[in-house]
């Protein structure tokens, strides 16, 4: 019986296993201060564990916001020379801006499918297929940065009766 419960807590942890060890490193490393800052607010844990949390959500968010930015921008000015170069000179004049190193890499990634007289299409959907990989790679880093903070809160808040 203890070992089909140890294999469903595993089942269960396994893929949140990396927020749960940010988490616990951060609530570690912050426990000093927690428990001074507890001291200070005359016992009150959660809230203390509450101020914590919110202050690694703005310490984590907001770089994590302006690189966002940076990202949008960069992509934004990215996507206005493809479409330009696209339209102006295909898809081999696209090939042929790239830095050289990159060329064959670039050949590599790029669908054999496409077409040379519909490249716009293929590369639609191309961009479309790496447009959705980008949007599940960031919907599970935002899952996993709720997980770590709640995670985060509870154990600044009960993380001393956990070790007892």
């Amino acid at each position: 019986m203890g070992g089909a419960a140890t294999l469903l807590i595993v089942a269960v942890a396994f893929p949140i296993w990396r927020p749960l060890l940010v988490a616990t490193v951060l609530a570690g490393a912050l426990a000093p201060a927690y428990e001074a800052s507890v001291r200070r607010l005359h016992g009150h844990r959660s809230l203390t564990a509450a101020l914590f949390t919110t202050a690694t959500i703005v310490l984590i968010l907001i770089p994590l916001a302006a690189l966002a930015m940076i990202a949008v921008h960069e992509a934004t000015a990215a996507i206005t020379v493809v479409r330009s170069t696209l339209a102006s000179e295909g898809l081999a004049g696209l090939i042929a801006k790239a830095p050289d190193p990159l060329e064959g890499w670039i050949h590599r990634l790029l669908p054999s499918e496409i077409n040379p007289a519909r490249p716009l299409a293929a590369s639609s959907r191309w961009a479309l297929g790496a447009l959705s990989d980008a949007l599940s790679v960031v919907a599970r880093f935002g899952l996993r940065l709720v997980l770590m903070l709640i995670a985060f809160f509870f154990l600044l808040r009960d993380g001393r009766a956990l070790v007892e």
